[in-house]
Order: C-alpha cells, then structure tokens, then sequence
C-alpha cells in the first residue's frame, strides 16, 4: 500500500511544492518508507511509499528516461516481468512502476488494457500536457479527486483532499441517503460534496480546460 496526491493546475499559476508534501503526509500511514515530490509548471505529484518491489530503488514520483511522463503509482503490477521483456525501453529500476511508464511511453493509454493487477496512478505527459488517472478494473486501489474551476486535484484517500475543498469539508446529503439505505455509496459519489472517486476500470483525461473525458 502507498499513497500519492496531485494537482493539476487550469489557470496557469505553479503548484506549491510545500502545499503537495503538506497533502501527502496525511497519507503517511500508507507509505511510511519514503517520501517525493514532482513539480512541473502547472502540476505537480507528491508520493508516499510503502517499498515492497525494488524496495532500493523506484523512487516516486518517477519520470520515463525521456523526462516527458512522469507517474505516481499505487498497487502492484503482477506481470511487470513479462511486460518488461517485451519492451525495448532504458530500464533503470527493477520495480513495477517504471514499466508502466514504458508501457505508456511505447502504447499510449491503451497500454493499461496489457497490466494485471491491482492498481491506480496519476500519470503525466508532458508532451500533451495532459493528466490521466487510471483506477483498475475491480477498483481494489481507490483514488479519488476534486474538480473546481481553478485546479483538479486527486489523491489515494478523500482526507487529503479536505484541506483544497472551497468552503471546506460538507456532507453530500444525497450520498448521505444512499449509506443510510444501502450502507455504502456508490461511484462515483462520495460522502463528501466536492469529492467524487473514479469508478473501477475507469480511466480520467484532465487538460487544460479540467476533466474532459472519463471513460
């Protein structure tokens, strides 16, 4: 288990550096091994790490060798090993996360057709200067995210999103309704207004003008 946290930025102005390491150790609990922050103009990841897959390398954030995708990754890819041999990419770690930004680089989004496992990451290209967020098909790893006109902001836990919220933290009254009668909310609500999660399987395109496709 790790935890990561990013935001992408729709009005131009950097993310902080110090506001993204403030998010994350919220989520310490979840990756008590390590610590990261990427910060690229208007967007920016920062990780915590739980080192169990190349527990000496594969810092996070981490960048593909061209410096043009950039990933913050939680779960595990079953078949990285596989994946890996297949591939014709300047590995520079033995973890699982550095696959899965070879197998973007080389295949683009269709690529998380190929992974098996349990996973959800945010990954960045800065070619397009798109986000995606990624959740896998059984939705075993959460990740949520908060749209507002200024910033998308995601993250593995809905707390480190709390402090972003305009206005701060209130209850969804209709997904109040649904706990109370089904004792769970369904995606892609949340108990927090504000707040939604990706659905299992599900994929996210955040650009310039914020969330324009999940699907």
């Amino acid at each position: 288990m790790c935890g990561f946290v990013g935001i992408h930025r729709l009005d131009g102005a950097p993310v902080d550096a110090r506001l993204l390491r403030e998010l994350a150790d919220v989520l310490t609990h979840r990756g008590p091994d390590g610590a990261g922050v990427w910060t690229e103009d208007s967007v920016g990841f920062a990780h915590r790490r739980l080192a169990i897959i190349d527990p000496n390398g594969s810092p996070q954030p981490l960048s593909s060798a061209d410096g043009t995708a950039h990933v913050a990754f939680n779960g595990e890819i079953l078949n990285y090993r596989q994946l890996r041999s297949a591939l014709d990419y300047p590995f520079s770690t033995d973890g699982d996360t550095e696959v899965l930004l070879a197998v973007h680089r080389e295949r683009g989004r269709g690529g998380v057709e190929e992974l098996r496992g349990q996973f959800a990451y945010a990954l960045h290209d800065s070619t397009t200067a798109t986000t995606w967020l990624v959740r896998d098909r059984m939705g075993i790893i959460p990740l949520y995210y908060a749209a507002t006109p200024d910033f998308v902001a995601f993250a593995s836990e809905a707390k480190a999103l709390l402090p972003l919220l305009p206005g701060g933290a209130r209850v969804d009254l209709d997904a109040l309704d649904a706990y109370l009668a089904q004792r769970a909310v369904p995606a892609p609500h949340t108990l927090f207004e504000g707040i939604r999660k990706l659905p299992p399987g599900h994929t996210a395109q955040i650009g310039p003008r914020g969330i324009s496709e999940v699907r």
